[in-house]
């Protein structure tokens, strides 16, 4: 009876402690974006993602396979590529700023993040700066600061991607507030000297600068849309674009350029911008 009661008392306990934890973990953010969690497994752990990704770096192998065949230039062929959720896969580092309730830390990312790499981008960058003699630009809007551009180097060698050299780096000098978020004058610097075949993105404004912010304001939805349709040759050609479902442009576009929205706020201003199906009244 005592035995029991003993194993009783240590099933009781471990419930309790399981409920504890699971209350811990479901405890309502204050600081973290609680709808973010379902974006952070969506890229950790579905397939469909995982699919996504190498589909998107076969159809650029099979790219820069069909140009390189018949290229004539006299410019040494390129490709220009985002680092963050193109080549790397920072969710871990986002897991991090969920679980610990607070928000997205670039020095964490940049300097002591362990980011894996995206599914494909190695051997597809390998592929291409070895067997194909590609120029691999990053053009990243981390800082161009010696530490970042050192330690960054280091976390593309340890996983295994082609970086010779911090020239091929093209981080952004000053803070976006004082330069912005566009990445045309690198990509202009670039085709000065290299004839750009492919660019790669997990964000419309990683491929052209029709995606750009238009007097250091969002695109709407709508436009980014309407943009993506007006250059539908493109896509797949030129230009391949990665998932990336956590964060990006086309989040801050549903904020109607609010500055510094609030938790509360972003919530109603994306509820708003559903499209909604009404099951009331049907259209016949």
């Amino acid at each position: 009876m005592k035995k029991l009661l003993t194993v009783a008392g240590v099933v009781i306990v471990a419930s309790l402690l399981l409920a504890l934890r699971s209350a811990k973990l479901t405890i309502e953010k204050k600081n973290a974006d609680q709808e973010s969690l379902l974006a952070l497994l969506y890229q950790q752990k579905a397939g469909e993602y995982r699919a996504l990704c190498l589909q998107a770096y076969n159809l650029a192998r099979y790219r820069i396979d069909s140009i390189a065949a018949i290229y004539k230039g006299a410019k040494p062929m390129a490709i220009v590529t985002d680092l963050d959720e193109t080549a790397l896969d920072n969710s871990a580092g986002d897991a991090y700023a969920y679980q610990q309730d607070t928000t997205y830390n670039p020095n964490q990312w940049d300097l002591t993040g362990h980011p894996d790499a995206v599914p494909g981008a190695k051997d597809f960058f390998k592929y291409a700066a070895g067997t194909k003699k590609f120029n691999i630009y990053y053009v990243s809007n981390r800082p161009a600061l010696p530490p970042i551009l050192d330690a960054t180097s280091k976390q593309m060698g340890d996983l295994g991607f082609p970086v010779s050299a911090t020239e091929h780096c093209f981080f952004r000098f000053l803070p976006a507030a004082q330069v912005g978020s566009s990445k045309q004058p690198r990509r202009d610097d670039i085709s000065k000297t290299d004839s750009i075949i492919l660019l790669l993105g997990d964000n419309l404004i990683d491929i052209d600068s029709t995606f750009d912010k238009i007097n250091k304001k969002y695109l709407s939805s709508t436009e980014r849309q309407q943009r993506v349709t007006n250059n539908a040759a493109k896509w797949g050609r030129q230009w391949i674009i990665l998932p990336n479902a956590c964060y990006g442009d086309w989040e801050a576009a549903l904020y109607n350029n609010a500055p510094n929205p609030t938790l509360g706020l972003k919530d109603t201003l994306r509820e708003q911008q559903l499209k909604v199906y009404d099951y009331l009244h049907p259209v016949h």
